[in-house]
């Protein structure tokens, strides 16, 4: 949550906005990774989490605006991804043990 809310003022801060094009391709994006393809899916899982169609819309605001803002850090998240990605096998090295 604390990353969501920094870049959300960071987005701020630098005027970036997702287009309503760019919502939809998220939540596009987020309907397939997640298997909720039909519109009934998708709507009996919002309805078992007590989620409204503003309340998505407004997360998939959110996640749009994250991919926006990383696209101007692209050369940063480059440089960085290596050690990131090697940090993160840290969870799976005693398991292959």
């Amino acid at each position: 949550m604390l990353l969501l809310i920094l870049a959300a003022a960071e987005a701020e801060r630098r005027g970036i906005r997702p287009s309503v094009a760019d919502v939809q391709a998220t939540a596009d994006r987020f309907r397939i990774r997640f298997g909720l393809l039909q519109r009934s899916d998708l709507g009996e899982w919002m309805a078992a989490e007590g989620l409204d169609a503003a309340s998505f819309v407004t997360k998939m605001r959110e996640f749009a605006t994250v991919e926006k803002l990383s696209g101007s850090f692209a050369e940063q998240i480059e440089q960085a991804l290596p050690m990131a990605l090697a940090i993160n096998t840290a969870r799976h090295f005693l398991s292959a043990k």
